[in-house]
């Protein structure tokens, strides 16, 4: 018997029938069949790196944006506000209304990346001051934590974005502050997973 090139297309494709209970159909497997998302465990070994989110700093970029809106206003309404400076023979108009919007500019990044934040294998860093004159390096060994606290603020519940907190039961306790993170949780979990690969021995109880 010759068969078709239409006949052998769908032998080819069709799905193989191992009972009435086990039948697969492609529609249904596209709904059921999901990417393996990466696991907290599978993220021991490698250095996690962050800084604040952008999320986090949504209503201070809006206000940002209202301010460059309000600027561009008062440039069209009030054109005296737009002031000619002349340096090394370049006449340069320069808008006053357009200080307020670009200090707010600064601060914004200033906060995103003033702080950066390290969970290593056995170790949490946070870094404090990087655009500042002056900075804040302090590291905690994970067998030394003693406390890991999540705070959300009223947007951060919203956002899902917030503090971590972690103590520590060092001679001279320290603690670190991550402020503004997408996802607390997250880098939270991941914390506890890496104290726990830990000796038992090694680790202090958390309260």
């Amino acid at each position: 018997m010759i068969l078709s090139d239409r006949e052998i297309f769908l032998a080819e494709t069709a799905p193989e029938k191992h009972g009435p209970e086990s039948r697969t159909y492609g529609s249904q497997r596209s709904h059921t069949e999901k990417r393996p998302r990466k696991s907290i465990n599978s993220e021991k070994e490698e250095l996690v790196s962050f800084f604040r989110s952008p999320r986090a700093l949504a209503p201070g970029m809006a206000l940002t944006l209202a301010a460059y809106l309000v600027a561009i206003i008062y440039m069209i309404e009030f054109p005296m506000t737009i002031q000619e400076f002349t340096l090394l023979g370049v006449t340069i108009d320069v808008p006053l209304t357009g200080a307020v919007p670009i200090f707010f500019s600064f601060v914004m990044v200033h906060y995103l990346f003033d702080s950066h934040y390290i969970i290593g294998k056995d170790y949490v860093r946070s870094v404090d001051g990087v655009l500042s004159f002056s900075e804040n390096d302090v590291v905690i060994e994970m067998q030394d934590i003693r406390a890991i606290e999540v705070d959300y603020g009223l947007y951060g519940r919203f956002a899902n974005t917030g503090s971590i907190k972690i103590g520590t039961a060092a001679h001279e306790a320290q603690e670190i502050t991550m402020r503004f993170v997408y996802n607390p949780e997250y880098y939270r979990d991941i914390i506890v997973a890496r104290r726990a690969q830990l000796e038992p021995g090694t680790m202090r109880s958390i309260d």
